[in-house]
């Protein structure tokens, strides 16, 4: 008889304990951040843009977009713009994901050591469409911290982009693409000068 009750209760306190699990189980995970998963930069944003300024270490670059598509390099002379230099740019902030939430907590993003190192798409009245900081390169795993604009939430995103803030780097250095082949003569004219004078 003892045996029997025995089983009895233990098979009684399986099924309260099943129960009990089952009705303060955690429900599913809280939806994630929207950004988490997506390019860091939207395509589209970036075809609307009218400037692209990138600062760092407390210079910045100006980019302008011109009627006909082409860019200048407005901190510059507004010589044109490297589009190579600024096509890989541009595909470095379309490639890279936001992989991560990171924190919203003040004392952590210190550590994350956000500072003037900005990317900006700005329209043409020079309001700023998309913006992120960025913050130290992840220890493990590869990344780098950024936050959007002014919030003060943290992400880790897997870009992997120079952040040149050089504006002369990002002038087109070839002022004329002609073959050496094809210049017979090379004049150049200086104003006229009285004798005398230097």
């Amino acid at each position: 008889m003892k045996l029997r009750t025995l089983a009895i209760s233990v098979v009684v306190l399986a099924i309260i304990s099943a129960v009990v699990y089952v009705a303060q189980r955690p429900g599913p995970p809280p939806s994630q951040d929207p950004r988490v998963g997506h390019p860091l930069a939207d395509r589209a944003v970036i075809e609307k843009a009218a400037q692209l300024q990138v600062t760092d270490s407390g210079k910045t670059v100006t980019l302008t977009r011109q009627p006909d598509g082409s860019w200048k390099d407005a901190s510059y002379y507004d010589l044109p713009a490297d589009f190579s230099k600024l096509s890989t740019f541009v595909g470095s902030l379309t490639d890279a994901k936001v992989e991560r939430f990171v924190t919203a907590n003040p004392e952590r993003l210190e550590r994350l050591e956000f500072k003037d190192t900005r990317i900006e798409l700005l329209d043409s009245a020079k309001k700023p469409l998309w913006s992120v900081v960025l913050g130290k390169n992840a220890e493990t795993g590869g990344g780098r911290f950024l936050k959007f604009g002014d919030e003060n939430k943290a992400y880790l995103a897997n870009l992997d982009a120079w952040i040149d803030s050089d504006p002369k780097n990002w002038a087109n250095s070839e002022l004329l693409n002609v073959k050496p082949d094809d210049v017979a003569k090379v004049e150049v004219e200086f104003p006229a000068v009285p004798p005398g004078s230097s």
